[in-house]
């Protein structure tokens, strides 16, 4: 077995960071940018969710892509996350340069481009952060791109927690829901969930089991 490679003094200064979770929140704004990326994946790695929370309100970009760090679905990160759009959400509608856009599916991004503000590459459709909707033409305060998969008449913890908060902040949160999986016999089942979601946003449907009744409900 190969010797693992020692760690560079970045990630030696970031661990030592994290390790003392009330410095690191205390320090976030005095960060230079460019620690930003690995430092937001260690606290992933690390489950440091106060960390997260704290990074994601003071996010000096526009745009946030956390789907590739979400190997395991976890709900205290998701919490964590959507806590810190609650904190942006509070500042509103003052400018600042923050997080407009929280990207929970992009996964397939090869670095990261800290002057932009987003990953290299094509990583969505939506390359430019913007505050409306590409697709919807809706125009709120804050995105959040996630998939959502439908079975036996509801979402997952994870997907049920996300949509509760987005109906709640539903003047100030655009949830576009870019792939939508439907694993039911009917869609009566879920028309609660499927009224409130913006149709327009979905580029990805999936359905199964379902009659042809049922699909006419995506065209009205």
């Amino acid at each position: 077995m190969a010797d693992k490679a020692p760690a560079t003094l970045q990630q030696l200064a970031i661990e030592r960071i994290l390790r003392e979770k009330a410095l690191a929140i205390s320090v976030l704004k005095d960060i230079p940018r460019i620690l930003l990326p690995p430092m937001l994946e260690a606290a992933f790695k690390n489950g440091c969710t106060n960390v997260l929370e704290a990074m994601v309100a003071t996010w000096p970009f526009s745009y946030l892509s956390v789907g590739a760090m979400i190997t395991c679905p976890r709900l205290e990160t998701l919490k964590a996350l959507l806590g810190g759009l609650d904190e942006v959400l509070k500042q509103m509608p003052c400018p600042r340069n923050q997080v407009k856009v929280l990207d929970l599916v992009t996964v397939d991004c090869d670095s990261w481009s800290i002057q932009a503000g987003h990953y290299k590459g094509d990583c969505h459709q939506q390359k430019t952060p913007v505050e409306t909707c590409l697709y919807s033409g809706v125009k709120k305060y804050l995105k959040v791109i996630t998939d959502l998969k439908i079975q036996s008449g509801k979402l997952d913890e994870w997907a049920m927690y996300l949509f509760q908060w987005a109906q709640q902040r539903i003047e100030s949160i655009h949830l576009c829901c870019s792939k939508l999986q439907i694993l039911i016999s009917s869609v009566s089942d879920a028309i609660e969930i499927l009224e409130s979601i913006d149709l327009h946003c979905i580029r990805e449907l999936h359905l199964r089991d379902l009659w042809i009744e049922d699909v006419i409900a995506f065209g009205s």
